[in-house]
């Protein structure tokens, strides 16, 4: 799968791969938005400099998401997932706003990797 997350500044793409039942981050790259016209031109340079087999797509974008696409918050950016999924070829591409990505990822961190940042009173 490929994995997107996708702010007002900036994107941040990989494969994700699955060892021993648990997802590992691969050809993970970084970009500034400010340096492209849109997420199309970044995914492109992406796929380019990156090979793999991803048939599947979800991205966590910054902004409201209607029907799989989102007007990205800060940025003149329209991510449509069905525009994606024909113009690459995947069998599926899901739009996700990223709070939501993060909250349900959440629930996938092990009890270990959990600490405690300030106790209160």
């Amino acid at each position: 799968m490929l994995a997107g997350y996708i702010t007002a500044n900036r994107t941040a793409l990989a494969r994700i791969v699955v060892v021993n039942e648990s997802p590992i981050l691969n050809q993970f790259a970084e970009y500034d938005n400010s340096q492209f016209s849109g997420f199309d031109s970044i995914l492109s340079l992406y796929l380019r400099k990156h090979k793999g087999d991803s048939k599947f797509v979800c991205l966590g974008v910054a902004g409201p998401v209607i029907q799989n696409t989102v007007k990205a918050t800060n940025i003149p950016w329209i991510i449509d997932g069905a525009k994606i999924k024909e113009s690459y070829n995947f069998s599926q591409v899901k739009i996700c706003n990223y709070i939501v990505t993060t909250a349900k990822g959440l629930f996938e961190i092990s009890d270990e990797k959990v600490f405690t940042i300030n106790e209160g009173k």
